[in-house]
């Protein structure tokens, strides 16, 4: 219930508070004049993210010229701490803001950032553009809401802006849709090497080497490791084989290099294996394809001796 005398907060029984009145009440206010408050401090407490999120149970109160203005701020950096109480009273007929006062914070009698806060979110209820319909101040803040009912806020809860989602433009020629119409176009051309098409071109025999892509297209999945062997035994032709070892020949430089030795058992990996006392560790990394960004001193030997090799 608001205090006695007060009423509920609407946006047709505000205050005007323009920014002269603003600036004339800091000027002259010594709290406000202090090096510690002074510039940064200022902007960041009197910003509309803070404000409009902190403040919530608005009340109002006249006498003759005289308006008070009581509401309850959330602290910024403890949300669950008891809201402080800040009131502001101005003179209507004189337009000038008289106080403006903290009740609980620690710092209320030095000009704390809620007062700021406070008389900077009702210069904005002064300045928003007449409407038809009444807002109603005397609720629960958003900021004090964060952690109760409301456990998480989306994205697009944070801007009350609609945003309207573009239709494209439909042809009346054709039916189809942009990926067939570049699918069809780069089929025409030539053009299968493009960022597309990678997805939809059939793959090389080499390619259908990969694990990846044998357990992608089995349809009633081998349920053992021993089925899955056989599988692949049928699909691994002699011909694919060949072909593969000719493409990956460069090894380290070669792209498919890579994507055939992807979940591969080697020889190497077969011994470390043999000694390797960790279920889930570099080792099982290193077999499903995870690679050092930087090469060790011993790898980067490794790979100058094989140019080496190659060229002799």
């Amino acid at each position: 219930m608001t205090d006695t005398g007060f009423v509920k907060a609407q946006s047709d029984n505000l205050p005007k508070i323009d920014v002269f009145m603003m600036s004339t009440f800091f000027a002259s206010n010594p709290d406000f004049t202090s090096a510690e408050i002074k510039g940064v401090k200022a902007t960041r407490s009197g910003r509309e993210s803070y404000g409009d999120s902190a403040i919530g149970y608005v009340q109002v109160k006249r006498e003759g010229d005289i308006c008070i203005v009581k509401a309850r701020i959330t602290p910024e950096h403890n949300v669950r701490q008891k809201c402080y109480t800040v009131t502001a009273t101005c003179n209507e007929a004189e337009e000038t803001v008289i106080s403006v006062l903290c009740e609980d914070c620690a710092a209320h009698k030095g000009g704390c950032k809620h007062t700021i806060a406070f008389l900077a979110w009702l210069h904005r209820r002064s300045e928003d553009p007449p409407s038809t319909s009444v807002d109603c101040y005397w609720k629960k803040s958003k900021l004090s809401s964060v952690g109760t009912s409301l456990k998480f806020i989306k994205a697009m809860d944070i801007c009350n802006a609609t945003k309207t989602q573009p239709n494209p433009a439909s042809t009346q020629t054709s039916q189809e849709s942009f990926f067939s119409i570049v699918k069809t176009y780069s089929k025409k051309v030539g053009d299968t090497e493009n960022q597309l098409m990678k997805y939809y071109k059939e793959p090389s025999y080499s390619e259908k080497l990969s694990i990846h892509y044998l357990v992608s297209i089995t349809q009633n999945k081998p349920k053992t490791a021993e089925e899955f062997i056989e599988f692949c035994k049928q699909m691994m032709q002699t011909k694919a084989c060949e072909e593969a070892a000719l493409a990956t020949s460069e090894q380290s430089e070669c792209p498919l290099w890579y994507e055939l030795r992807y979940a591969r058992i080697t020889a190497s990996k077969a011994h470390e294996a043999a000694h390797c006392k960790v279920l889930d560790g570099a080792l099982t990394e290193a077999i499903m394809g995870a690679s050092k960004l930087k090469d060790t001193d011993a790898m980067k030997r490794g790979r100058m001796l094989e140019s080496e090799v190659k060229l002799k």
